[in-house]
């Protein structure tokens, strides 16, 4: 299977761009359902690859997608205490 351009092109930017210390790579969009997770993903993954530290986030306002690309399930904050 051929790798598409995009996936080519996040592999290329992980392995490229330098690492020195510490980053921060924003991957967003302004619609939902177009690969912002899965590029974000293969930016780190091919990073890492390279022995770079990676802390990757899912801040999705939807409740994110990485969960379901790297097969774990997601982790969800106990709602807020209301007093009564």
């Amino acid at each position: 299977m051929q790798p598409s351009p995009s996936t080519g092109a996040a592999a290329q930017l992980g392995r490229s761009a330098p690492f020195p210390g510490p980053q921060t790579l924003l991957v967003t969009s302004g619609k939902g359902g177009v690969g912002t997770s899965t590029m974000a993903a293969l930016i780190a993954l091919s990073a890492a690859e390279r022995g770079v530290r990676v802390l990757l986030v899912d801040a999705s306002e939807s409740g994110g997608s990485l969960h379901h690309l790297f097969g774990a399930r997601p982790i969800m904050p106990a709602p807020p205490q209301v007093p009564e």
